[in-house]
């Protein structure tokens, strides 16, 4: 399983780091030009996270269906398999955006994003040998449907959008990490607590 940052195309701005050198306050204007060709400048926009995440994810998921379908594997690691492949296609087409309708990368995209969450859910109670909860996973991710859709169409909110998907995706990870942190086998506890505790701590994030 792979955790990646689930995102809004509007959630992921573009990032600039850049190398702060003082600046007298009677710096010329001359001064502070030629102060500012020394600071070096990194950006990363939306399209090329995107785009490395997406080819992060696909192989993580090629890597998946070769175990799955050549060795043997736990309950639950199909659901995992298809989350990471979801994942992919989720940032696949947040990565083009401006290409292709907002029907397909800002809705779609989404559902995409928040299902692989749903996925890995299902996946991990099916690990610990717990019936699962598809209809709650249906219900939300068909409650997402109409959310983003709406704050697209009807009233076009990108930070409504970011709220929602990022409470969805709390909620997930945060199921996510009680299955795992109770009740774990002795000889496993270790690895369960380890993933629990990235679940859970992904959660927070979603929240913070």
């Amino acid at each position: 399983m792979a955790l990646v940052s689930p995102a809004d195309p509007d959630l992921i701005g573009r990032m600039s780091l850049r190398k702060v050198l003082p600046i007298s306050c009677t710096s010329s204007t001359d001064s502070v030009r030629r102060s500012d060709a020394f600071m070096p400048s990194f950006s990363l926009d939306i399209r090329s996270l995107s785009v490395v995440l997406t080819g992060v994810c696909t192989i993580l998921s090629i890597v998946m269906v070769l175990i799955w379908r050549t060795r043997r594997t736990y309950d639950g690691f199909g659901f995992w398999t298809a989350g990471s492949a979801a994942y992919a296609a989720g940032f696949l087409l947040i990565a083009l955006r401006g290409l292709v309708p907002v029907l397909f990368t800002v809705v779609l995209a989404n559902v995409l994003i928040l299902s692989a969450a749903a996925l890995y859910l299902e996946g991990t109670r099916r690990f610990r040998g717990v019936a699962g909860r598809g209809t709650l996973s249906l219900s939300l991710i068909l409650f997402l449907v109409a959310a983003i859709s709406y704050f697209t169409y009807a009233d076009n909110n990108a930070g409504v959008r970011i709220i929602i998907v990022s409470l969805l995706m709390a909620l997930f990870y945060g199921l996510g990490a009680w299955e795992l942190l109770g009740n774990a086998p002795p000889d496993l506890r270790f690895s369960y607590w380890f993933t629990g505790s990235l679940f859970a701590i992904y959660s927070l994030i979603m929240v913070a």
